[in-house]
């Protein structure tokens, strides 16, 4: 596995690039959501849990219409020709990231309420949970019957560190001198996370593909008929 791995690293590259930089953003709004409304609104999420909460729950929703709209690009397109799944994943990735990122800055700059905040946080986690459409899905296509589970295992392990980096890093830029405006620190967080999935939905747009690392055993034989 791994000498096939490194041989084929420039298919897995955009996968383990794409996951790095949708970990930073998610592990940012996954952490510090209810810190941003309280810092920044006032916002306590035990005594209004809804505006914390909602966000989460649109997270969830995202991964679901997102799921239906992948098969739907599928069915229509791909199973007739007219597409190759790889464009399917690309379409669901752009949309989610740069969704995703249009949102993030529409928090830092166009949030005077709490209400605006969790609004904007809800859209930003909603479009941007399409990922899983996008780079999960495509995991598969690369790994295939035999390599999939080892390409999600050394690409989740590796996309752990900006994961916990971001969390370290936020915590860094909201201990910064506090004539600095709160919201400017926070403002700084978020374009960090938008940097970060412009970056990799660019990346995943340009080198992506559909091309299995195998189609068949590596112990011989064809992998025909087997999970």
């Amino acid at each position: 596995m791994l000498s096939l791995f490194f041989t084929r690293v420039a298919l897995i590259f955009p996968c383990l690039f794409l996951l790095c930089a949708v970990n930073y953003g998610w592990y940012v709004l996954l952490s510090w959501t209810p810190t941003y409304l309280k810092d920044v609104f006032g916002v306590d999420s035990r005594k209004d849990p809804a505006l914390a909460t909602a966000p989460y729950v649109a997270a969830f929703l995202g991964s679901l219409v997102g799921g239906y709209l992948s098969d739907a690009l599928f069915k229509r397109y791909c199973e007739k020709g007219q597409m190759r799944i790889r464009t399917v994943r690309k379409i669901l990735q752009s949309v989610g990231q740069i969704g995703c990122s249009v949102f993030l800055l529409a928090v830092s700059f166009l949030s005077p309420t709490p209400t605006h905040a969790s609004v904007f946080l809800s859209c930003a986690l909603f479009l941007g949970r399409f990922v899983q459409s996008g780079y999960t899905t495509s995991m598969a296509d690369i790994g295939g019957v035999w390599y999939t589970g080892q390409v999600m295992g050394v690409s989740n392990t590796l996309a752990t560190i900006p994961g916990v980096a971001c969390n370290y890093l936020t915590g860094v830029i909201n201990e910064l001198p506090p004539e600095i405006p709160t919201k400017a620190k926070w403002g700084v967080v978020f374009g960090v996370a938008v940097f970060c999935n412009v970056i990799g939905a660019v990346a995943f747009c340009l080198l992506a593909d559909d091309v299995p690392l195998a189609e068949t055993d590596p112990r011989g034989g064809s992998g025909e008929g087997k999970g």
